[in-house]
């Protein structure tokens, strides 16, 4: 198999990888948890810290690390009780209306555009979502943080769809930088910070530190991946062995 192969088939499971995570991060900030939510992100904090693997973004590391403490004081064998609490930590977080025991509520308008909903980001999210044919609920503004993460792991999806079939992701790779840029890094950072600011738990205050870490250091990936794609079309090759290598380590 030639290096060119080798390489899309990386680049192709990265993409894969960080659709995955994308996926998660919306589901655990579209509704409460049950104990599957919970068993799989706490797995995972886990598995990085016995494991001594080395996560490449600080707050993400912070996150995880946080997360494995607060299994190990709080999450045992879940009870309803148990989830019921985290239940209604979330409604707090994000569904409550209060600005003294609950941070704004997670919809970008929000953050950028002077604190109301349906705001000109609002507008361009619509379009977005439309350019790519997925329909837009009527009772829930479509920049809710769920849905925006959501959005990157349908576009991270579409680029290894791509890679897979033997095309270039590299129009994926802009529009996911495009997005990440223009949306999510714009107000996730700040909306992460109001979250551990009001969390009582601990759980949502290390889910924010991932998210954040998160975000962060995929757009540093997105803008590494997009470079070398741009520089091997324009030689008139394909991805180099060099990346290849560098992505199988991670």
């Amino acid at each position: 198999m030639t290096s060119t192969a080798l390489s899309a088939r990386s680049i192709a499971e990265l993409a894969s990888g960080r659709a995955n995570m994308y996926r998660l991060l919306g589901t655990l900030f579209a509704r409460p948890v049950d104990e599957q939510l919970v068993g799989l992100l706490v797995s995972w904090a886990l598995a990085e810290r016995e494991l001594d693997r080395a996560i490449p973004s600080p707050r993400m590391l912070q996150g995880a690390r946080s997360l494995a403490v607060w299994s190990e004081q709080e999450y045992t064998q879940p009870s309803d009780g148990f989830i019921a609490n985290l239940a209604a930590e979330f409604t707090r977080l994000f569904r409550g209306l209060s600005r003294f025991n609950s941070p704004p509520p997670p919809y970008e308008s929000v953050y950028v555009d002077g604190g109301a909903l349906y705001g000109s980001s609002t507008s361009d999210v619509i379009n977005r979502f439309r350019q790519f044919g997925l329909a837009v609920q009527d009772n829930e503004p479509p920049d809710h943080v769920a849905f925006e993460l959501d959005f990157m792991a349908f576009l991270c999806e579409q680029e290894r769809s791509c890679w897979e079939t033997g095309g270039s992701g590299q129009q994926w790779l802009q529009e996911e930088s495009s997005y990440l840029n223009e949306h999510l890094i714009r107000w996730v950072p700040e909306f992460c910070q109001k979250t551990r600011e009001f969390d009582k738990t601990g759980f949502y205050h290390a889910l924010a530190d991932i998210t954040e870490g998160w975000i962060r250091y995929d757009q540093v990936v997105i803008n590494d991946l997009s470079m070398t794609a741009s520089r091997s079309e324009e030689n008139g090759a394909g991805l180099p062995a060099e990346l290849d290598e560098e992505l199988n380590e991670e």
